[in-house]
């Protein structure tokens, strides 16, 4: 048999939080509204490193496109070339 959860169904009325307008919620000194600030600070104190955004291929230039795609190939290329010599 299953044990019963030990964590506490949510009280938060999701429905209600969903459907409030960013007029309805009320912003006090006690729950101020969120900054980039806090993001940071979480980052730092949990020790994430920030990631690096990713670079497109797209925005290559076409000889470094070209000279990617040739040595994919040439990758490809080899290791088509070892599989043939190790079948008996």
């Amino acid at each position: 048999m299953k044990k019963a959860s030990s964590s506490r169904t949510s009280r938060t009325g999701w429905k209600r939080v969903k459907s409030m307008k960013d007029r309805d919620i009320k912003v006090t000194p006690e729950h101020p509204e969120l900054d980039v600030k806090h993001i940071a600070r979480v980052i730092v104190r949990t020790g994430l490193k920030p990631v690096e955004a990713k670079k497109s291929i797209s925005r290559m230039s076409p000889a470094r496109e070209r000279a990617a795609i040739m040595a994919a190939v040439l990758a490809e290329d080899e290791r088509t070339k070892r599989k043939v010599r190790r079948r008996p």
